[in-house]
């Protein structure tokens, strides 16, 4: 490649090492290897490797979590469910079964099925949970490298390092470390592998392939049953088949009227499965507070901020593990600004927030496909609205946020996508000096921002082991111990999957039923001598 050919790639890392490749080839034997390197940095093969390596590395502590919070209590209400189809048939819509914790309104029933799968599969095995969603998690990586990358080959960018970049600075999304390491949102994850899934499906749509609609399609219709955010992709993206169709008459022009169709019915689909299902249920209509068209934007605009702020920052944010009462969940504390780590993610945040603008202004003019960046935005608006209508009115918006931190991971999905179609994909093959330079100071700066993020990630992953999964596992073990020596026994309606040391310790004290919910009392290690009088460890 001669300098001119190498010089256009307006990115932060290809162009200096391509420039200095060729220059040593120039000069010196070992030159060939220095270009060898060089091709092997750019592969797509061996980034996707790299990702994989890298995320499944720095969540690999993970492993070694135990059950908490919601997913307690599934376990609890599936105990004397056996077989795969019971546990799908009963439990597709179990935030309707009793007085559980979830909104009766919602219908997720992909999401209780992939639940059901897993507890048929792995029981009370852990470990397995925790590698089904990093599983996952690398999934969704992979599927953001493959979108960008796509979209850079169409553009006429196939050696751009940014699709890497991007994927990287997600993979190691810090302030929604809760959505990888928690179980019980593994449903969460498989809904963004989905729907980044129907984006790329979109792509190869409108880039001739009719063939990739029956792809689209599918996703979305996974989505839409997987979590509700899953309609509004379906609408947005119907909008945007409908409105790219062929303007000549022919077989593609009718395939995309009719995929679009069939996109816009899926929500209709979805509202008439779900009100059948409660109303067959004899569940009671359920009526929301009084909307308040102004606290809601004010709310909305409240929730965009500190999931932008929170991605942007992982030096700034402080991720308190096992102190949420009775859970062991991550939970978001204070912004620590006035430390060393917090000072370079503010500078960071803002930076970035700057070139983005820069580049943004600069792109504007020459973006050829408009309707990408204007589905991710929108999703980001609902995604916001979801969580605002749905959980922060009664509570208040900022408990919401600090409580469930793993919001951001979605919201940040869709971010990036945004960004990269507004802010990245125009600019890519621009030659001004300023353009090229922005960029490589991005692409360092979301680096950095990984980097950090990545300590960040080990570090919690440290604390929720001390704290939380650490200490739960003595008290397992010193229950085990009890039961074997006749302090305990173990009831007879306990399936033997839920044996202790796993679920057993959270069934000896319940609490007493407050707010609807069903509150267990684990019994820690003090509790659990050998002097204690004998129990029945009960599955009732």
């Amino acid at each position: 490649m001669g300098r001119e050919g190498a010089s256009h790639q307006g990115l932060w890392c290809d162009l200096p090492m391509a420039e200095r490749a060729e220059e040593v080839s120039r000069t010196s034997t070992p030159g060939a290897l220095v270009r060898s390197v060089c091709s092997l940095g750019s592969n797509q093969w061996s980034q996707a490797l790299c990702l994989t390596v890298l995320t499944v590395s720095v969540y690999w502590p993970a492993l070694q979590g135990v059950a908490r919070a919601d997913q307690l209590i599934y376990l609890y209400q599936t105990r004397q469910i056996h077989g795969l189809w019971p546990l799908i048939s009963e439990t597709y819509a179990l935030n309707r079964v009793g007085p559980v914790i979830g909104d009766a309104v919602l219908f997720r029933p992909v999401l209780y099925c992939v639940m059901a799968v897993e507890r048929y599969l792995w029981g009370a095995d852990f470990e397995l949970w925790q590698l089904t969603s990093l599983a996952l998690h690398t999934a969704v990586v992979l599927s953001l490298f493959v979108y960008f990358r796509f979209a850079c080959v169409k553009a006429g960018q196939r050696d751009s390092s940014w699709p890497f970049v991007l994927a990287l600075f997600f993979a190691m999304l810090y302030a929604g470390v809760e959505m990888v390491v928690w179980h019980h949102l593994a449903g969460y994850l498989l809904f963004c592998a989905l729907a980044v899934g129907a984006l790329l499906a979109y792509q190869h749509m409108v880039s001739g392939s009719m063939r990739a609609a029956v792809v689209l399609v599918l996703f979305v219709g996974l989505s839409c049953f997987t979590y509700e955010l899953g309609n509004v992709l379906a609408v947005l993206i119907g909008v945007a088949v409908l409105v790219t169709a062929p303007k000549s008459h022919g077989g593609r022009r009718a395939g995309y009227f009719a995929t679009a169709t069939l996109l816009v019915c899926l929500p209709v689909t979805y509202f008439a499965w779900s009100y059948g299902d409660y109303a067959t249920r004899h569940l009671p209509l359920a009526i929301g507070e009084p909307i308040n068209v102004m606290s809601i934007a004010a709310d909305l605009a409240i929730s965009a901020r500190f999931w932008t702020a929170s991605a942007l920052t992982p030096g700034a944010i402080q991720l308190m593990a096992g102190l949420r009462t009775g859970g062991g969940r991550i939970t978001a504390g204070p912004f620590a600004i006035f430390t060393t780590k917090g000072m370079l993610g503010v500078f960071l945040s803002i930076f970035i927030s700057i070139l983005c603008v820069f580049l943004w202004a600069k792109g504007r003019h020459i973006l050829r496909d408009k309707w990408p960046p204007v589905v991710a935005a929108g999703a980001c608006v609902a995604y916001a609205g979801i969580i605002v209508l749905g959980r922060e009115i009664s509570r208040g918006v900022w408990p919401e946020l600090w409580g469930n931190s793993y919001y951001v991971y979605m919201f940040a999905l869709f971010g990036i996508v945004a960004v990269f179609h507004w802010c990245l994909l125009p600019t890519m093959s621009a030659r001004q000096p300023d353009i090229r330079q922005c960029s490589r100071f991005l692409g360092y700066a979301l680096a950095t921002v990984a980097l950090i993020g990545a300590t960040q990630i080990t570090q919690v992953l440290a604390a929720m082991r001390a704290e939380y999964d650490l200490p739960f596992r003595r008290a397992y073990a010193s229950i085990e111990t009890v039961r074997a020596t006749g302090g305990y026994t173990l009831s007879a309606d306990c399936p033997t999957a839920f044996r202790a040391p796993w679920l057993a310790p959270y069934l000896v004290d319940m609490a007493v039923p407050r707010d609807g919910y069903t509150v267990f009392t684990p019994l820690f290690p003090e509790q659990a001598t050998s002097t204690t009088k004998p129990r029945t460890i009960a599955c009732e």
